[in-house]
């Protein structure tokens, strides 16, 4: 079990991210991640996942004993897992819910020592502040990620901007950009990755830096904080965190309450809502959304606008995934005339949604016809 120990904004969670896409590409059978601020989150997180691998002995009714047949499972299963403990902060709390790495567990659902299964990939990966022994104990790794040295920070951005043939980019802020940063590894790659997608210097970055200090000092409900918020939702939504949909609520509520209930942001963020609840398996609610949005976008920026066509083809397509297939087929049609009418035929979005009605038409042509009434 891998422990990334460090101070705040460091790149911790980052980092675990990073392995949770890579996970994705080698094809681990299960990802978990769990905000492991308190027990009671990681038990939520492990009861959840009970239920979707339908480990035996989970039945819904008790999160506890949900989570301690989840554990047992992953304990001695054959499938690869990779779980994430993110932000540990009371390790005492979690002594008998750890993450099972390298442990049989018996009959009374207590792990003791052993190998587990030979070849069979399961991995664990702590992030914490922390560095006492209740975090190095128990055969944890503790892997010290910390801020960089001046040198460091300047190294890095040397080798980071020569690597992309980016070289002309340094200049004589370089030292500076380490200063203002807090010679912290992850916002050294954010402001490379500026630096090279924007083709501007490391002059220009401190100058975006402190312009974009003096924003986030407007407040909460300055409109670039809001897009931050919203930034930070769909990260935790694409690897998987339970408090995305907590995050995207806060969004849409306060971009309604700052920006009005027609702003563009406010309409953008009632779709990535729906996403959310659709991803967490909420029907029902994401296709209110969803509906909602495409009355609104119509309404503001009428039907033949490219946003407004994404909104009707994305309340289609959630039709047709919840069986709604007659609604599903009439709102892709009209998606695909507008598109046609306003983007062209051959644009790629008219040629997908073309696609998609022809393959959905020869689909409902291939069902079962109920009997003609005598």
């Amino acid at each position: 079990m891998e422990v990334f120990s460090g101070g705040g904004r460091v790149g911790k969670t980052q980092l675990a991210a990073a392995l949770t896409h890579d996970a994705a590409h080698d094809r681990v059978d299960l990802v978990l991640w769990a905000d492991a601020t308190r027990l009671d989150q990681v038990l939520g997180t492990y009861a959840n996942a009970a239920a979707l691998v339908r480990v035996p002995g989970a039945a819904g009714q008790d999160v506890e004993a949900d989570a301690r047949a989840f554990v047992n499972w992953a304990a001695t299963t054959s499938r690869s897992w990779l779980m994430i403990f993110d932000d540990v902060t009371e390790p005492a709390e979690l002594r008998g819910w750890w993450p099972p790495v390298g442990a049989q567990v018996d009959g009374g659902g207590q792990a003791s020592g052993g190998s587990g299964e030979r070849g069979v990939r399961h991995r664990a990966v702590i992030t914490t502040r922390l560095k006492g022994a209740d975090i190095s104990g128990g055969g944890r790794r503790v892997l010290d990620v910390s801020t960089c040295t001046p040198a460091e920070s300047a190294a890095f951005l040397h080798e980071r901007l020569a690597l992309a043939d980016t070289e002309h980019l340094l200049d004589e802020a370089v030292d500076e950009i380490g200063a203002v940063l807090g010679h912290l590894p992850l916002a050294l790659g954010y402001a490379a990755a500026w630096m090279i997608n924007q083709d501007r210097p490391c002059t220009a970055y401190v100058a975006h830096f402190h312009d974009q200090k003096q924003k986030r000092d407007l407040g909460s409900g300055h409109p670039d904080t809001l897009r931050a918020r919203a930034h930070l939702a769909d990260s935790y939504r694409h690897t998987g965190r339970i408090d995305a949909i907590t995050i995207a609520e806060q969004v849409l509520a306060d971009r309604e309450h700052v920006l009005g209930l027609q702003h563009p942001d406010t309409l953008t963020a009632r779709g990535s809502l729906a996403h959310s609840y659709w991803t967490a398996g909420r029907t029902q609610e994401a296709m209110a959304l969803e509906e909602q949005v495409l009355v609104d976008r119509e309404r503001i920026l009428g039907p033949q606008h490219p946003h407004t066509l994404t909104a009707r083809n994305n309340l289609a397509i959630s039709y047709r995934t919840a069986g709604r297939r007659d609604e599903a087929v009439e709102q892709m049609e009209r998606t695909t005339e507008l598109s046609q009418q306003f983007l062209g035929s051959e644009h790629p979005h008219t040629r997908d949604r073309r696609e998609t009605l022809r393959r959905w038409q020869e689909e409902d042509r291939s069902l079962p016809q109920p009997p003609e009434r005598q």
